[in-house]
């Protein structure tokens, strides 16, 4: 085989992994709750205080509940990917999807000051049942950023429509308001 040959194949199969579509999770009702962890080496207390406010902005949201249908899921990304704007302000692009062997992977490279430095996010689990979406971002040398997702399927929708998300105490909102477009 011609190097030309073999080459266009592996450029192909990379461009392949490159565009795998996400996957759809079931269509139904979800659980949805949030955890952040910050973690600075050398500023201990200022992660333990930044960790502190973080984790009682994500309470707002735990047991945050939505319903999924195919409709909701052509229009939004429901794994925790940032909004297009926060990727812009991170100064985030070269997105990747590729399946692994626990899942699903969405990778990104973002620019830092002078250093390039990647985010990806992790998805595992069963989709029809129960799954995990963690997003990694190294800050520098040392410090990182976790996000962790936990999604549990409740059954059928019931109290909510196709689209909607409750948040205890706050009002039921469309996830279009919420979750990432779908990136087409």
């Amino acid at each position: 085989m011609k190097w030309y040959v073999m080459a266009a194949a592996i450029l192909s199969t990379t461009q392949a992994l490159a565009d795998t579509p996400l996957p759809k999770i079931k269509n139904g009702m979800w659980s949805q709750t949030q955890s952040v962890d910050l973690t600075i080496p050398g500023h201990d207390k200022d992660a333990a205080q930044l960790n502190k406010m973080l984790g009682e902005l994500t309470a707002l949201s735990a047991n945050s509940r939505f319903c999924a249908d195919d409709a909701i899921q052509e229009k939004v990304i429901v794994f925790g990917e940032p909004q297009p704007d926060d990727m812009q302000k991170m100064n985030c692009g070269g997105r990747t999807v590729k399946k692994t062997g626990a899942g699903f992977e969405i990778g990104y490279t973002c620019k830092q000051k002078d250093k390039t430095v990647p985010m990806r996010i992790e998805i595992r689990g069963d989709l029809t049942r129960a799954f995990t979406s963690q997003t990694t971002l190294i800050v520098n040398e040392t410090g990182r950023v976790k996000g962790l997702n936990r999604f549990r399927y409740l059954g059928a929708c019931t109290d909510l429509k196709p689209g909607e998300l409750l948040i205890p105490g706050f009002p039921k909102v469309r996830m279009e308001q919420v979750y990432t477009p779908v990136r087409k």
